[in-house]
């Protein structure tokens, strides 16, 4: 027979999850245009649930219904809900940063945040009867943290996303997860001096006081002992085994658990939902572990979140994983933290002019006062009072008598804590739950255009996906995001035998009514397949070294080749540390893959230094080879068999980090002239050429940005065209003048060369780069394609066209040392073009692949690479 069971558990479940379904089936509307976040919908649905209303939600009901157990459950509650997300904040900055800005956040931490506490203590005074200065001190050190919850909402959140720069989000995200652990030292010093430095001591005898300080609900009273005793305890307890202990025990297991995640993956022992869940699963066991040995749980969840991605692997193999799991760990602890919040608040506390002096009118004041003096202190508006001080709340508690227990200043601290704090919470999440969306309306009314830098492409996983904040639909496949909170990776690696299908963007309607096989003959059918393999030769160095046959598959070259390429695959994927050679303990020399690893690392390393090239451009060509027909690499073999050539020595100092000849600016070189007559009567700029709105047009829509040679309009992309790889240090680039303006003679010249090659356009990054920021950074990330689609590549460099051409062994030692090899760009674009063509000396354009790479491997017998 059906029963009716109406338990708490039934109730709380099924008011939860109702509201959840509630939200998620409006979600984008109540995020990206309403901007209402997940805060206060949840607060307002649990003021509208809880005990004052309809009276679905009252803690003081669930498991045991112990008088006074809704303040224990708040604490737990808070923890949780703090610490996992202070741990999923902190993985989620780059690499480092708290190192990197470690003056940001001392500013922010020590004189900004003493200076709101003080402000903070000043409006309480001003409006809140009956409580001493320490009092208010100790009432201000509960809301002077800004919300690491709520911050997060502000600094990750759609609106952010449109209008507020990364670099300020960052800051604010940092600041907001280590400010909350550090508003222990002034709740203590405030707490200490109301325990040790002022009153009498009578309030508990030595003995009753003895026994109080051996629990943590004890440790309440006048103790006595004077200023002494105050910073010594504040020094001893608080800073040092509270603070330093909980940083040092945050970063010991922050990285040691990155050291392990990457040990398991590099053994394949973790799995994909394991390693999304781990940041939730740090944060609990540090909650529970710094709990039991008693010190900061907030400060070691935000160390450990950021020594989790100490190197930047971590939160790079999330995005390559598109992790959606610790977002929606977020989203679930929001809910049900502000939730509860809401259902806790004192309603009947906030008006009693008769006992603590608490009206409206009074919280109303100080409402405004915090908002207006206390967060002008901090990065403008944003400075928000949440889920941080309700836990500071209940933590304080713990710190003083109960009310009726202790002396006058203790009684009227402890029954004005609640109404305050709690007032100020909720203030805060109305007003800044509220604000977001006003200012929405505002820069709307105003024209203020959304932030469109660094544009990266997010998968589509569905057709049915929703846009993202803040982006463009690219092809059927991806989105184009801006602004993105996470850097964008400019370098994710392909993973073997992996396929990458780009499209160009459709027009009309996204969402066919196709079938997936009807869908799929009409995608073989329209677009073009760009698949990417690893070399199938991956292991080939291991025998390839010392093969005395002269077979393509053991060349030398491509034994380089296939070594550089598998040591930037393994490297890439943190199979192996970067130093490996000299870790003996990670190699296995019986493992193919570990000797295979070694062996070509140091081949990569002995051939940098052995042919003088920069280790950064040997990783920037490597990233490139994608078992293309052209391979750069290959080029290096003449240097073993001319030993008599001295390398450049413009790239000594450079590592596999960084180049330091890129950082030359050729942004002020003037524009070269090709012409004779230019040098005693140079020619002008071409003008009204190459009109802006098309080429930005072309860049947003995917389609091809090369002109047709008159300059006037965007070639079709049926019609060939020719694409330029210059060297900006030649004069080539826009030098002093405007953008997409060039000299006559220059652009003649760049001109003449498609015809002879039947090409009926250019693509030349000094006309082709459009200005607007978001067709910018879509043609920057697209580059690699326009090389992919021209029917020829032509190189140009002034060194090179100073040299005769003899024969391809000499032609290879001079590519060689070009300055044209030693650019960034020249792995990938080899990597993805066809046809390459190269200018020597008097007009004389070889072919690369025909002329010059075929003319070499046969010209002498290949020698093997040093080991």
């Amino acid at each position: 027979m059906p029963v009716v069971n109406l338990s708490e558990l039934n109730i709380v479940l099924g008011v939860l999850g109702g509201f959840m379904v509630l939200y998620g089936v409006i979600s984008v509307k109540i995020k990206q245009s309403w901007y209402l976040g997940e805060a206060l919908p949840a607060m307002i649905m649990g003021i509208i649930l809880g005990p004052v209303s309809a009276k679905f939600l009252d803690s003081e009901r669930w498991g045991a219904a112990q008088e006074g157990q809704s303040e224990d459950i708040a604490l737990g509650l808070m923890r949780v809900v703090i610490g996992v997300q202070l741990v999923i904040a902190g993985y989620q900055l780059p690499a480092k940063y708290n190192i990197i800005r470690w003056r940001e956040l001392a500013i922010c931490l020590l004189p900004v945040m003493t200076l709101m506490w003080l402000c903070t203590t000043g409006c309480i005074l001003a409006t809140i009867p009956k409580l001493s200065l320490l009092a208010a001190m100790v009432l201000a050190s509960c809301v002077t943290c800004t919300d690491p919850v709520l911050s997060q909402a502000v600094a990750k959140g759609p609106f952010a996303d449109k209008y507020v720069s990364r670099h300020l989000r960052e800051i604010i995200s940092s600041e907001a997860g280590a400010n909350d652990g550090f508003g222990f030292p002034f709740l203590m010093l405030a707490t200490y001096l109301m325990r040790h430095a002022f009153g009498s001591s009578d309030s508990h005898s030595d003995g009753e006081a003895a026994h109080r300080l051996l629990s943590r609900t004890g440790d309440v009273g006048r103790l006595g002992g004077g200023v002494g005793e105050v910073f010594k305890n504040w020094f001893l307890e608080t800073w040092l085994y509270y603070v330093i202990l909980g940083i040092a025990y945050g970063a010991v297991v922050g990285y040691s658990s990155c050291r392990a995640v990457k040990f398991a993956l590099k053994r394949g022992w973790i799995d994909e939902q394991s390693y999304l869940l781990f940041p939730t699963a740090l944060g609990l066991f540090l909650i529970g572990t710094c709990g039991a040995i008693g010190t900061n749980d907030l400060l070691a969840c935000t160390v450990a979140g950021n020594a989790l991605n100490w190197d930047g692997e971590f939160l790079a193999e999330t995005n390559r994983r598109h992790d959606e799991v610790n977002h929606c760990v977020d989203v679930l602890l929001n809910f049900g933290g502000f939730m509860y919040i809401g259902t806790v608040i004192p309603w009947d506390q906030f008006n009693d002019p008769d006992g603590t002096g608490v009206t409206y009118p009074r919280l109303l004041a100080l409402g405004v006062m915090v908002l207006l003096f206390r967060q002008a202190l901090f990065m403008g508006y944003f400075g928000p009072i949440g889920v941080g001080a309700v836990f500071y709340l209940e933590h304080v508690r713990h710190l003083f008598p109960h009310a009726g227990e202790g002396d006058k200043e203790e009684t009227d601290l402890i029954n004005a804590l609640g109404p305050v704090i709690y007032w100020l919470v909720f203030f805060s999440i109305v007003v800044h739950g509220l604000s977001i969306p006003a200012l929405n309306l505002i820069y709307r009314n105003r024209g203020v255009e959304p932030i469109q830098d660094d544009a990266v492409s997010i998968r589509r996983k569905s057709l049915t996906m929703a846009r993202p904040a803040n982006a463009v639909t690219g092809d059927e496949d991806t989105f184009i995001a801006f602004n993105r909170f996470s850097r964008p990776v400019m370098d994710n690696p392909v993973l073997p035998g992996l396929q990458s299908t780009i499209r160009p963007a459709t027009s009309g309607n996204e969402h066919s009514s196709f079938s997936e096989d009807e869908f799929e003959r009409e995608q073989r059918e329209k677009w073009k397949r760009r698949t990417i393999h690893t070399s199938p030769l991956l292991f080939s160095p291991v025998i390839a070294f010392d093969s005395p046959t002269s077979s393509s598959s053991n060349h030398p070259s491509r034994a380089f080749v296939d070594s550089a390429y598998l040591a930037y695959r393994v490297d890439r994927l943190d199979l192996f540390p970067p130093s490996v050679p000299d870790t003996k303990e990670y190699i296995d020399q019986t493992n193919p893959i570990h000797h295979a690893y070694s062996e070509s690392w140091e081949a990569i390393r002995t051939a940098t230094v052995d042919f003088g090239l920069c280790p950064n451009r040997v990783w920037a060509m490597v990233r490139g080879q994608q078992d293309r027909t052209t391979s750069p690499t290959k080029l290096i073999q003449p240097l073993r068999r001319n030993e008599h050539i001295v390398p450049h020595t413009d790239h000594e100092n450079c590592n596999y980090e960084l180049c330091n000849h890129s950082r030359v600016d050729f942004k002020w070189m003037a524009q070269r002239h090709e012409s004779i007559a230019c040098k005693e009567y140079p020619c002008r700029p071409l003008r009204h050429r190459f009109p802006i709105d098309a080429l930005d047009e072309a860049a947003i829509l995917l389609k091809p940005i090369a002109w047709k040679l008159d300059g006037l309009s965007i070639v079709h992309p049926s019609q060939g065209y020719l694409a330029v790889s210059n060297v900006s240090s030649d004069g080539t680039g826009t030098g002093a003048w405007q953008d997409r303006e060039v000299n006559e003679c220059l652009y003649t010249y760049f001109t003449d060369i498609p015809r002879q090659f039947q090409c009926e356009g250019i693509w030349w990054d000094t006309v082709c780069i459009p200005k607007d920021k978001t067709a910018r950074s879509i043609a920057v990330n697209r580059m690699h394609l326009d090389y992919e689609d021209s029917r020829v590549t032509f190189i140009h460099d002034c060194y090179l066209r100073d040299r005769s051409w003899l024969d391809g062994e000499s032609a290879c030692i001079t590519i060689i040392h070009s300055p044209w090899f030693s650019r960034g760009w020249t792995g990938l674009e080899l990597a993805f073009s066809h046809k390459v063509k190269i200018a020597f000396k008097d007009s004389v354009i070889k072919d690369l692949d025909e002329d010059i790479l075929a003319e070499s491997d046969t010209s002498s017998p290949p020698i093997s690479l040093p080991t």
